[in-house]
């Protein structure tokens, strides 16, 4: 019981520096979207507001794009847009899992790992991850769909060598398996529970 008490207070630490490192990445990424709406409201040249648009990734290969050829203002500020809101939304959907993690860890630091409120943050953290998974699927198409229109994919691959171009709009359901896992966990911990209240109300 004392490594688990030891155990917890150590983990809550950390995840307590997490807390203060999401909500200065918050404010960072706050502070880019005003920038990048002054960008809009005011045609402020690209350069001013985002950079790095002359690169492109395609899996582990970087492409340098010529003049020319790279996305126009407004495509770049759709793109950089698109990832504030993936950004802003993910760090809110991380703060509140953290919380609700350090609340579980709160009874197990007092010697309690089955307290009450244990299995209702365990389905809170469930339904955080499917949130997630389903935030970051949407955003994954949106941000395909607006490199693909800045960058006019097609035009830009368009070579003898190459016959087609296509982009995977397909959904990762893969979040699923860890919603399903803090789901069946609630279950346990929710089991362990009982099993503590039961002991309790012997002694």
């Amino acid at each position: 019981m004392n490594k688990l008490i030891s155990t917890a207070k150590k983990l809550d630490t950390f995840f307590k520096v997490m807390q203060i490192i999401l909500t200065i990445a918050m404010i960072t990424l706050i502070v880019c979207s005003v920038i990048g709406t002054a960008g809009i409201i005011f045609d402020l040249p690209p350069d001013m507001v985002v950079t790095g648009f002359d690169t492109m990734e395609l899996s582990f290969f970087e492409i340098k794009i010529a003049q020319g050829y790279t996305p126009d203002f407004h495509s770049i500020l759709m793109i950089f847009i698109v990832a504030m809101i993936f950004g802003i939304g993910s760090i809110v959907i991380f703060k509140f899992g953290v919380k609700y993690i350090r609340d579980i860890l709160k009874p197990m630091s007092e010697g309690q790992p089955f307290n009450s409120i244990a299995s209702l943050n365990m389905k809170k953290l469930s339904i955080l991850t499917m949130i997630y998974g389903i935030l970051d699927n949407c955003i994954g198409i949106l941000e395909r769909l607006a490199c693909s229109y800045g960058y006019n994919i097609e035009k830009l691959l368009e070579n003898e060598k190459v016959i087609d171009v296509n982009i995977d709009y397909s959904f990762d359901l893969s979040f699923l398996i860890v919603t399903a896992l803090f789901f069946l966990l609630s279950y346990v911990f929710k089991y362990g529970e009982e099993l503590q209240q039961l002991s309790d109300e012997t002694l």
